[in-house]
């Protein structure tokens, strides 16, 4: 917090990213709900950045708040342009968003939506096999 109060911590994605640092400290000694704070201060200081939705979508997930998951991960994909620059995190780039956008989707009943985001999560990440179980495990439902 004491970054925060700098008269020089003018930048918002740095103070976005701090922001996130002391909700990520919040969420590991189990204060999710000011973590979950911290997160949307973060999104609001920097709502250009996909980073803060990841986490506060990966807090909800951890919590079964599954409509919450779906939005903030699809508020994550709706940012297009990638920030050049450091706090610029590789997770909120790759699968991890689309992941778990179809995850929100599968455990609200939204098969359609969750086979569409997981084959888009299969194609940034083709090697790892649980997105590729996820695939199929949707199929499967759809199918019957």
């Amino acid at each position: 917090m004491r970054h925060l109060a700098m008269p020089t911590a003018r930048w918002a994605d740095e103070r976005s990213a701090s922001m996130r640092f002391i909700a990520r400290s919040l969420q590991a000694k189990g204060q999710t709900d000011r973590a979950r704070d911290w997160y949307l201060r973060a999104i609001a200081e920097a709502p250009h950045l996909r980073e803060p939705y990841v986490e506060l979508a990966q807090l909800l997930y951890t919590q079964k708040r599954w409509e919450g998951v779906v939005y903030m991960a699809e508020c994550a994909l709706a940012i297009a342009v990638r920030p050049d620059t450091y706090i610029c995190e590789a997770a909120a780039w790759g699968s991890l968003p689309y992941d778990l956008a179809s995850l929100g989707y599968y455990y609200t009943g939204q098969y359609e939506k969750a086979l569409e985001r997981v084959r888009l999560a299969v194609e940034a990440a083709p090697q790892d096999e649980r997105l590729q179980g996820n695939l199929r495990l949707i199929e499967e439902k759809i199918s019957g």
